[in-house]
């Protein structure tokens, strides 16, 4: 990419909604560019940012003391000189005011916006009712898990990529009984080919996990009424009258089941930003927050959006494209970065 060429004087105030790894790295790449102005990180969260792919791995493992994975250690993450915002959740955003408001009442101003609050797992019709069935997405989904694992316990993992395959090599090592149902022909087929997917389904069995591939869901069924006799641990999720007890296939097939963990994919977090006129892509296989190859927002000069949330034209592919990975949120950061402070962006990298 060549430098772009500026219609704005640099920003003197940075708001980044959503301080997981996407913000987190905006800051650092900002900074990084040498972005002297005002940054405030908000979150939804009140944990310091930690790392996102340990929730269902490291966090999970066998031996570990379940504690999260910070992204930065302390001193680098005082080094940003950031106004940290944690447990704050916005609600809001009118770019006309240049305003975004919180859950608590709060309005906070900002020169440039950078949009950043990931994407939310998707769900089967029903789980919210039963307790015991889980998604994995923040530090406190992976202790409620955690909480699930016993020896001989029997876990039904629904989809087998990436997230599915972690839980059950994680809940395999606690000694439980792991069945994992795939809707594909083979576990991570769409991403990685069935030749590979075929691999990681028979590494799996090697290690006693149960594949069920070409399989879907009809529906979940729960037991009796959950009491606190009932409880896994005391500070277990009990809105829900009752615990999940068996998972029904398409087929008829009934897996009974002491949890269930549902990881088939994930939506872009845009409901705060409903009223807010915002380029909202909300199409079968197509969704996110439009932006330019810079990471601007569409029509909403200062606005931009980096990491899950993003949908953004790649030179490499024929239409814009929304990536739900790790690396692309550095990706997405250094161009945002670049873009705020004038500076010569990075080559355009292979997804």
């Amino acid at each position: 990419m060549t430098v772009h060429e500026r219609t704005m004087t640099v920003p003197e105030r940075v708001v980044i909604i959503g301080a997981s790894v996407a913000g987190v790295r905006v800051a650092q790449e900002l900074r990084q560019a040498g972005y002297p102005g005002a940054i405030a990180l908000v979150g939804e969260e009140r944990h310091t940012p930690y790392d996102k792919p340990p929730l269902s791995k490291e966090m999970l493992a066998a031996g570990s003391d379940g504690a999260p994975v910070p992204l930065l250690p302390p001193d680098q993450l005082d080094a940003l000189d950031l106004d940290l915002r944690l447990g704050v959740r916005a609600s809001g955003l009118d770019p006309a005011r240049r305003v975004v408001t919180t859950t608590d009442g709060q309005e906070i101003s900002y020169d440039a916006l950078v949009v950043a609050t990931g994407s939310i797992p998707r769900a089967l019709p029903g789980s919210d009712a039963l307790a015991g069935v889980v998604t994995i997405r923040t530090v406190e989904d992976a202790h409620e898990l955690r909480r699930e694992f016993a020896p001989g316990r029997r876990l039904v993992v629904v989809g087998g990529g990436f997230v599915g395959a972690e839980v059950a090599a994680a809940a395999i090592g606690h000694g439980m009984e792991v069945t994992v149902v795939e809707a594909a022909s083979e576990p991570m087929a769409l991403a990685l080919g069935e030749d590979v997917g075929a691999a990681i389904r028979r590494l799996h069995e090697a290690h006693g996990v149960h594949v069920l591939t070409g399989a879907r869901v009809d529906r979940l069924e729960g037991g009796d009424r959950v009491d606190a006799s009932d409880r896994v641990d005391a500070s277990d999720r009990f809105d829900a009258s009752a615990r999940v007890d068996a998972v029904v296939l398409a087929d008829g097939t009934r897996l009974e089941c002491d949890a269930v963990v549902i990881g088939i994919g994930a939506r872009p977090a845009t409901d705060w930003l409903a009223g807010s006129g915002l380029p909202i892509v909300d199409t079968p296989g197509s969704d996110g927050v439009a932006c330019d190859i810079a990471l601007r927002v569409n029509g909403f000069p200062g606005i931009y959006a980096a990491g899950d949330i993003a949908r953004w034209p790649h030179p490499l592919y024929a239409e814009p494209i929304r990536i739900e990975h790790w690396t692309n949120t550095g990706d997405h950061a250094r161009a945002i970065a670049a873009d705020v402070t004038g500076s010569r962006t990075h080559g355009v990298t292979v997804p």
